[in-house]
C-alpha cells in the first residue's frame, strides 16, 4: 500500500460515526468487503497525514454496511470520494455488483493486468405493458448495447442476480413532422428511493433517440459496475449531497425550457429525477439490489429533479 497514513485516516473517519452495522447470520459478505464495525480506529505511529474530516453521523441500518476494505479505501483516497457521504450504504447479496479488488489496483496505477472485471446483475424489464412492436425492440436493442460496452467479451464479468427496471418514458415522435421530439428513460430502486434517467431529443431529430438509449445504458452500465460495484453511491444520488450551485440551477433551467418545448409539442417530461419508493406502485423493482428498503436511508419526501451527467 503506497500511502496507508491515508487508509488510516479514512478508517479512523469512519470509526467515528456511530454506524451500527450487524450483518446477518446468513448474508455473509463478499471475501473483500469488511463490515464497517470491523473499521479498525488504530492510526500509524509517526503519521503525518490530517485525519479526514468527518461528516454528522449516519444511521446504518441492521445488517447493512460500507465496503471498508483495505483496496476499497485507498481506492476512495485516490478518487478523493467524500467518506462516508459518497459511500455506498447496502446488504450484502447476489444481486449487488462487486467489482474486483483487482479492478482497483489496476485503476490505481492505471495498469491493465486482469481482464475480469467482476459480477454484474442481468437486467430484468418490468411494468411497462404498452412497451411493445418494433420501434421498442429496437430502442431496447441500443439500450442493452450500451449496457454491455464496459463488461461484452469472454472473461470480463459474471453475472449474478437481477436488476429489476422499468421503461418509465418510451415516446417515439415522428420522423417526417420537423417538430416531433422522442423521449426515452428507465427506472430502478437505490438506497431506498426510485432513480429515473431519461434521454429526449431535440426538436424534429426524433431518430436521435437511438442513439441516446444507447448512451443511457453507458451511463447505467459505469454506475452499476465503476460507482455501486467499488462501493460508492450512483451519480444521480449524488446531487442530495451536491450545493443548489449556479451551475446546477442552470442546468436544470435549461432542461425545464426544454421540457416546455416538448410538452407543447405533444412529448413527455423525461428528465432525470429522484423520487420516494410507493412500496405498492412500485412492487415490481423490489427488492432492490441493494437490499435497502424505500424510506430507510436518507429518505426524501417529494420529488428532486437531478441534472444530467
Amino acid at each position: 500500500m503506497k500511502n496507508p497514513a491515508t487508509v488510516t485516516s479514512l478508517l479512523m473517519a469512519l470509526a467515528g460515526h456511530s454506524l451500527a452495522a450487524d450483518v446477518a447470520p446468513n448474508s455473509a459478505p463478499p471475501a473483500w468487503t469488511t463490515p464497517i464495525a470491523a473499521a479498525s480506529a488504530a492510526s500509524s505511529p509517526g503519521s503525518e497525514a490530517a485525519p479526514v474530516q468527518a461528516s454528522p453521523p449516519l444511521d446504518i441500518p441492521t445488517g447493512a454496511m460500507l465496503r471498508t476494505d483495505e483496496t476499497s479505501l485507498a481506492f476512495f483516497a485516490k478518487t478523493k470520494a467524500s467518506i462516508p457521504n459518497d459511500l455506498s450504504i447496502y446488504r450484502p447479496g447476489p444481486n449487488m455488483p462487486e467489482a474486483s479488488p483487482q479492478l482497483l489496483r489496476d485503476q490505481m496505477s492505471k495498469t491493465a493486468t486482469t481482464d475480469f472485471l467482476g459480477y454484474m446483475p442481468r437486467v430484468r424489464v418490468t411494468g411497462c405493458p404498452q412497451c411493445k412492436g418494433s420501434d421498442f425492440s429496437k430502442i431496447m436493442k441500443s439500450f442493452l448495447k450500451g449496457l454491455g460496452s464496459y463488461t461484452d467479451g469472454p472473461g470480463k464479468i459474471e453475472y449474478r442476480g437481477e436488476l429489476p427496471i422499468e421503461i418509465r418514458w418510451f415516446n417515439i415522435g415522428s420522423s417526417f413532422l420537423p417538430t416531433s421530439t422522442s423521449q426515452f428513460g428507465i427506472s430502478y430502486v437505490y438506497e431506498g428511493k426510485l432513480i429515473s434517467m431519461g434521454r429526449s431529443t431535440a426538436v424534429g431529430k426524433a431518430s436521435d433517440i437511438y442513439q441516446q438509449a444507447e448512451d443511457l445504458g453507458v451511463r447505467l452500465g459505469y454506475d452499476l459496475l465503476f460507482r455501486i460495484g467499488v462501493g460508492l453511491k450512483p451519480y444521480t444520488l449524488m446531487s442530495l449531497d451536491a450545493n443548489d450551485t449556479s451551475m446546477r440551477k442552470a442546468s436544470l433551467a435549461l432542461g425545464a425550457g426544454l421540457t416546455h418545448v416538448h410538452t407543447a409539442l405533444g412529448g413527455v417530461d423525461a428528465r432525470s429525477r429522484i423520487e420516494p419508493v410507493d412500496p405498492a406502485r412500485h412492487a415490481h423493482l423490489l427488492p432492490a439490489i441493494d437490499g435497502i428498503n424505500p424510506g430507510e436511508v436518507r429518505p426524501i419526501t417529494e420529488m428532486i429533479l437531478v441534472p444530467d451527467r
